[in-house]
């Protein structure tokens, strides 16, 4: 895959086996999926040289003779990442020098590549020396990274791709691709063939040793390529094109997996209303559908060649399941009895997974199962069953829950602008209905999980119809008797669908919160606003979408929260529209935290944050 991610819980390693940080970070334990025995690998504070407290995460060398260290505490200014050797039992730091991140181990496992100060660093493990690939790293050049757009709008941070030989490195310079030679001690740009190639959006081995795939949208992001590269003689060959009249889907946009023994590769693409996975040969040729139904792919986990299938998840728009197919699409199979709700992590040998299951009113469990979706035991309860019940409900085609409090609806709604798969134990959730709120969470058009249609639902209305959603919800539950007062909360663009559905027409809110609006849709992330918004600048429907431009027919009350220092919805949003209320005499609440980040409001889960808001809706 196109970046590493360092795993917290269960690593997977060979022969059904894994590693684990115990329970207190202080040492790393192996044991077998089978069975409920464990070992200790290492007790940090017993490494020779930098022996350690803690850590937070760690990731094996290919061969396993080396583990990386992710240190958390206050050294980490000096380095964050340390180099365990299993062999000798010493710990070593990746680097003197500071700011280390995004680390990715070559195949054979004796050089580490990473990035620092946005440029590309070689660490050679036998030699403990460093080639600096790059040198033009700026606040504006980014080397092996992506800037934080990017990584906002495809979730990909790092663009480090090791070779087979782990003789080249290929990495990402804002949009273009580069190689870099081990052996000759040069770079080279890998150019597209095409002009348009705007967003880079994987790059992966082919089983080809002599070629990597590359695929790229162009900017109106609704024409996805994949081409192949001869990383001898960089020649490019056009293999595979994705149309879409609206935007390619940004899962689609960077999956792929080529299957070893032939080289076939399984790509994700909507040809009716779901996202199914499609089997094509070396060239490019369509071979067969693998997937289809009601329900559709939301996400791809791998390819086990000794069994020929390869495993996914899917998703009906409420439930989420881990599956599999043979790589001749015959025999699909749903593996996870329960919902799932996060993504799950296989042994090396695919016999058995690792995930996180979650039902509307039981506790989170992580648990691990075989790969005929028999639990083989429970690994770790990560939360009390909740102290309120949660009811899932339907009105037209959206699906909402709402949340009671087990002392029963005393009438006072919250509607919570947020994610309705990942919201079932947050924070914010739990305490308003400990204040005796319901809280209402919907499945709102823009969302994965019941199709293109429902997806694209928000096409050129990025607030507006995600607004409309709340609102038809709302009126729902109004005609129900089961409410007397509704307040909207949201938080960066949900704060944009929050503050969109309070100034709409008959809007059955009284009150909104806003936590780092995204006040003016124009101001915002230019790769998300393209895709689904599309002609840049003043169009009707980006000042249609844009609070700052419709404020003067605010009539109910509102809270803006927003930190001093937030980099991913910077404080001028809030200017702005702070200006324009104050111009339009209209009367608001707000506060600025000065001195603190987006941390602080991440999640809307800061217990002052939440004391704010309740002292606001009281």
């Amino acid at each position: 895959m196109l970046f590493p991610i360092l795993l917290s819980i269960l690593f997977p390693l060979s022969d059904g086996n894994y590693a684990t940080l115990s329970e207190d970070s202080t040492a790393i334990m192996v044991g077998e999926y089978r069975t409920a025995k464990q070992d200790t690998l290492v007790e940090l504070s017993k490494m020779r040289v930098n022996p350690l407290e803690k850590v937070s995460d760690f990731i094996f060398s290919p061969d396993a003779s080396r583990v990386l260290l992710t240190k958390t505490d206050a050294d980490t200014a000096v380095s964050k990442y340390y180099l365990y050797k299993v062999e000798s039992n010493r710990c070593d730091r990746l680097s003197d020098n500071p700011h280390q991140s995004c680390p990715v181990f070559s195949n054979d496992g004796k050089k580490l590549a990473f990035v620092r100060d946005n440029n590309v660093i070689i660490k050679r493990l036998e030699y403990n020396t460093e080639i600096a690939v790059t040198t033009d790293g700026s606040a504006t050049t980014f080397n092996g990274v992506r800037d934080r757009n990017f990584r906002e709008a495809f979730g990909i941070e790092s663009t480090l791709v090791w070779s087979y030989d782990s003789n080249n490195l290929i990495f990402s310079k804002n949009n273009e691709l580069y190689m870099y030679s081990m052996q000759y001690k040069w770079t080279k740009p890998i150019v597209m063939p095409d002009t348009d190639a705007a967003y880079i959006t994987a790059v992966e081995l082919t089983q080809d040793p002599e070629q990597i795939a590359v695929m790229y949208l162009n900017k109106a992001q609704n024409t996805l390529k994949l081409v192949k590269v001869n990383i001898n003689t960089f020649v490019v060959k056009d293999v595979y094109e994705y149309k879409e009249d609206k935007f390619v889907p940004p899962f689609a946009a960077k999956f792929v997996e080529f299957l070893e023994g032939t080289n076939n590769f399984v790509v994700a693409r909507c040809e009716d209303d779901r996202k199914q996975l499609y089997l094509y040969g070396p060239n490019g040729n369509k071979l067969k559908q693998l997937t289809n139904g009601e329900i559709g792919v939301t996400s791809a986990y791998g390819y086990d060649a000794a069994s020929k299938r390869l495993y996914y998840q899917t998703s009906d728009g409420i439930n989420r399941y881990v599956c599999s197919v043979s790589a001749d699409g015959s025999k699909p199979q749903t593996i996870t009895p329960d919902t799932v709700s996060s993504l799950a992590r296989f042994s090396a040998d695919y016999k058995y997974f690792e995930c996180t299951t979650k039902t509307l009113n039981s506790p989170t469990q992580i648990s691990v199962f075989d790969v005929k979706g028999n639990k083989v035991k429970d690994c770790k309860t990560l939360d009390d069953a909740p102290k309120y019940r949660r009811e899932l409900r339907k009105i037209d085609n959206l699906n909402y829950y709402i949340a009671v409090p087990n002392s029963g609806s005393n009438g006072k709604y919250i509607m919570y602008v947020s994610d309705f798969e990942g919201n079932r134990d947050d924070a914010f959730e739990v305490a308003m209905c400990d204040e005796g709120y319901t809280v209402v969470v919907v499945k709102t058009r823009g969302t994965e999980g019941q199709g293109r249609n429902f997806a694209q639902g928000n096409y050129l209305n990025i607030f507006k119809a995600p607004a409309f959603d709340y609102i038809t919800v709302a009126n729902d539950i109004i005609s129900r008797g089961e409410a007397s007062e509704f307040i909207i909360v949201g938080e960066k663009l949900n704060a944009g669908v929050a503050l969109s559905a309070i100034l709409a027409d008959e809007n059955p809110f009284n009150a909104a919160v806003a936590v780092s609006p995204v006040a003016d849709i124009r101001d915002y992330n230019p790769i998300v606003t393209q895709r689904i918004m599309k002609t840049e600048g003043a169009t009707s429907a980006y000042i249609e979408n844009s609070a700052v431009n419709n404020i003067s027919k605010l009539n109910k009350k509102v809270l803006i929260l927003h930190s001093e220092n937030d980099t991913e919805i910077p404080l001028e949003q809030t200017k702005k529209l702070s200006r324009k209320l104050v111009d339009s005499g209209i009367q608001f609440e707000s506060q600025i935290f000065f001195g603190k980040d987006e941390s602080f409001t991440r999640g809307i889960a800061n217990k002052y944050l939440i004391n704010k808001i309740l002292n606001f809706i009281k």
